[in-house]
């Protein structure tokens, strides 16, 4: 990567405060939840950025940075993660793992894709989009038990 390329990455990322994060979080939650019974497309990219969300507001909380663009010498910010919402569950020690879609596609979808995939309609594997429904829901379900302790948001 170029510095160009590096300094213009730089200057598009968005940069939000904790609070923001979390009511971002609940907002998409609540968006979720209304049309889980019966989701298309769009519905299932925000449940993907529900639990984005979710993860970094609990992210920042344990690093106690106010800012998503907050870091230090040994914790990247919560920005720097992007969409790899693995690489957050493992860095916040969470049990669980999204996978990805590999039946039926051109070339495998990884889990930091599904948002896209979602966001343009792809039409995925059922069977493999269930499976990663149901991680992104069971890992939504943690993050607002753990968002929900003391000093939380629910």
């Amino acid at each position: 990567m170029t510095q160009n390329s590096k300094n213009e990455k730089k200057e598009k990322a968005v940069i939000v405060t904790q609070s923001e994060m979390e009511n971002a979080f609940r907002s998409h939650n609540g968006f979720w939840a209304a049309y889980k019974g019966n989701p298309n497309h769009t519905h299932k990219m925000v449940l993907f950025y529900a639990v984005e969300c979710g993860l970094k507001a609990y992210y920042m909380r344990e690093k106690k940075f106010e800012l998503s663009s907050a870091a230090t010498d040994n914790e990247m910010s919560a920005s720097a993660f992007s969409h790899r919402l693995n690489d957050l569950l493992t860095n916040l020690k969470i049990t669980g793992n999204i996978p990805g879609i590999t039946k039926n596609v051109d070339k495998p979808i990884v889990a930091q894709h599904l948002h896209a995939a979602w966001r343009y309609g792809k039409k995925l594997d059922e069977q493999e989009e269930t499976l990663c429904i149901q991680s992104l829901t069971k890992i939504l379900s943690d993050i607002k038990m753990k968002l929900a302790l003391p000093g939380g948001i629910f």
